[in-house]
């Protein structure tokens, strides 16, 4: 006699019981998220107690900010590059705990320490926190407020178009200085043209620069603005740096751009806004000829249009 066929359908059902019973209460996962509170003073005051643990910021607290967002006094997003350009600048997101020592700061895995607030600041000032750091790896930015200094971890994911382009600079930001840096075998009488070599070398770029070239241009402002107030250049006068060759050929290519004034970084040194507009802006030196400008607007239009974009759909 031949074997009798089981049906479809019976076959499934022998399936389902011996399947049925496989998983037991206590393998469920349970999800965590991060509770909501309504300000950032109860976001911090739940979230730890570390503080800076040195210079005249010491009383303020230090925590990491996840699934972060930057706004305008009207609600609307904005672009961290374009801070100076708002009276009033809020961030919201997810405060947590800082984790490690030294050179990495980051959020503590575990949710539930975290601390979802939709307003807070507003924000005083912004700098890159590694610059001067031995370890390798991403730039990081650090956000001020009256309150505390928060380290920005991943930003909300609807953001990430409008905050990119800024930790592409940032990262350009931190190999110029390793360049320039005798802190890291570097000379600050290094040219221009060797500093855009080793960016090109690290493939570096930045939204709107084809090449090293363009977008070490792109990010002259901000080079120029955080590398002033570092070791060894914030010891020096401002005319020593300013003629410094990899300065003043910058310079020479940041004349070409209406760029000047709006893509600026500001410096946490206190908790107004310095901006070092004088820099770039005192050079006597004749324009370069080409397509600099080109570039450099064309890279400010793309930006500003991100921004508005991200505004549009907010």
């Amino acid at each position: 006699r031949g074997l009798r066929k089981r049906s479809p359908e019976k076959e499934l059902r022998g399936n389902e019981k011996k399947t049925k019973n496989i998983f037991s209460k206590s393998d469920k996962v349970e999800l965590e998220f991060e509770a909501e509170v309504e300000n950032e003073a109860l976001a911090l005051e739940q979230t730890g107690t570390e503080f800076c643990s040195k210079g005249k910021n010491k009383d303020l607290a230090q925590r990491v900010l996840k699934d972060f967002c930057f706004k305008d006094g009207m609600g609307s997003m904005i672009s961290l590059e374009s801070f100076e350009l708002h009276q009033e600048v809020y961030v919201s997101g997810c405060v947590y705990p800082v984790s490690g020592r030294g050179d990495k700061l980051v959020a503590s895995s575990d949710r539930s320490l975290g601390r979802r607030v939709e307003r807070i600041g507003p924000c005083t000032a912004w700098r890159i926190a590694n610059i001067e750091m031995a370890a390798q790896g991403e730039a990081a930015i650090l956000v001020q407020t009256h309150r505390a200094k928060y380290i920005l971890d991943v930003p909300k994911a609807n953001y990430r178009s409008l905050y990119a382009p800024l930790v592409e600079s940032a990262n350009i930001c931190k190999e110029v200085y390793r360049a320039l840096s005798p802190r890291f075998h570097g000379d600050i009488h290094e040219s221009y043209d060797t500093v855009v070599a080793r960016v090109a070398r690290a493939k570096l770029t930045c939204a709107g620069g084809s090449n090293a070239m363009t977008s070490v241009n792109l990010s002259g402002q901000l080079i120029t603005s955080q590398l002033r107030g570092l070791a060894p250049f914030k010891d020096q006068s401002k005319d020593f740096f300013n003629s410094l060759p990899f300065f003043q050929t910058l310079r020479k290519h940041m004349k070409t751009s209406n760029l000047n004034g709006i893509l600026r970084s500001q410096t946490i040194e206190t908790a107004s806004i310095r901006i070092l507009d004088d820099v770039a802006n005192e050079s006597n030196e004749p324009e370069e000829e080409g397509n600099v400008q080109e570039d450099l607007d064309l890279a400010m239009a793309q930006r500003l249009q991100a921004e508005e974009e991200m505004r549009y759909i907010s």
